[in-house]
């Protein structure tokens, strides 16, 4: 996982904060939190998009200014 996080160029930067670093260890050890703190935490919410691949796109972001694509019945 640290390797998944340390490869993204959007998240790599996550492992120099030694905060989110702890909670990292925290939620290895015990996963039931996971719930719990990736509803407070952002950055955490950030990886878990990451490593299950999904796209959370924020406003602004290229996605928004593409062009709409219209799919046929």
């Amino acid at each position: 996982m640290i390797g998944k996080i340390a490869g993204n160029p959007t998240t790599k930067h996550l492992l120099a904060d030694p905060t989110f670093m702890q909670k990292l260890q925290l939620l290895q050890k015990n996963p039931q939190l996971l719930q719990q703190e990736i509803m407070q935490d952002q950055r955490l919410m950030s990886v878990m998009a990451m490593l299950l691949g999904i796209n959370m796109s924020v406003p602004g972001d290229r996605m928004d200014t593409a062009e709409p694509v219209l799919l046929r019945p």
